[in-house]
C-alpha cells in the first residue's frame, strides 16, 4: 500500500506541474493574440532596389551589345551568291588547268626522254662505228626523223 501512495503522490505532483504549464501557455497565447507583429521591410526594400538596378544595368549592357553586333553585321556585308559561285568556279577551272598542264608536261618529258634515249643509243653506235667522223646537221635530222617516226605526236628534235 505504501507503494500505491507513493505512486499517487508522484502522479498528483505531475498533474499539478502539468496544470501550471497549461496555465502559462494560456497566458502566452492571450499575449500573442493581442500582439501585432510588424514586418520590417526596409532592409528587404533596399535589397530589391539594388537587385532592380543590377537588372537594369544588365539589360542596358545587353542592348548595347546587341546594337554593336547588329552594326558589325551590317558593316561586314554579305557577298552576293553569284560572286561566290563565280569565285568557286574560277578556282575549280584553275585547278583543272594546272592539273592538265602538269600531266601534259610529264607526258612530253616521258616521250622526249624515250626519243633522246634512242637517239643517244644510235649516236653511240654511230660513234663506235665511225669514231673519227663528225655528224652533220643533215645526218642528225635524219636520225631524229628515224627515231620519232614511231611516235607521231612528238616533233623532230631539230
Amino acid at each position: 500500500m505504501t507503494k500505491i501512495k507513493e505512486y499517487m503522490e508522484l502522479l498528483t505532483s505531475e498533474m499539478e506541474t502539468f496544470r501550471g504549464d497549461v496555465n502559462r501557455l494560456e497566458v502566452i497565447n492571450d499575449r500573442i493574440k493581442d500582439l501585432k507583429v510588424s514586418i520590417d521591410l526596409k532592409e528587404l526594400k533596399a535589397e530589391l532596389k539594388e537587385y532592380n538596378s543590377e537588372l537594369a544595368k544588365q539589360r542596358e549592357y545587353q542592348e548595347r551589345f546587341y546594337l554593336r553586333m547588329e552594326i558589325l553585321f551590317q558593316k561586314a556585308g554579305v557577298y552576293p551568291k553569284w560572286a561566290v559561285i563565280t569565285f568557286i568556279v574560277a578556282i575549280i577551272i584553275s585547278a583543272f588547268s594546272l592539273h592538265y598542264a602538269y600531266r601534259t608536261r610529264v607526258a612530253l618529258e616521258k616521250l622526249s626522254n624515250i626519243c633522246n634515249t634512242e637517239l643517244v643509243v644510235l649516236f653511240d653506235t654511230m660513234t663506235i662505228v665511225n669514231s673519227d667522223v663528225e655528224i652533220s646537221t643533215i645526218q642528225f635530222l635524219a636520225f631524229s626523223k628515224l627515231i620519232c617516226k614511231n611516235y607521231p605526236n612528238v616533233p623532230p628534235l631539230l
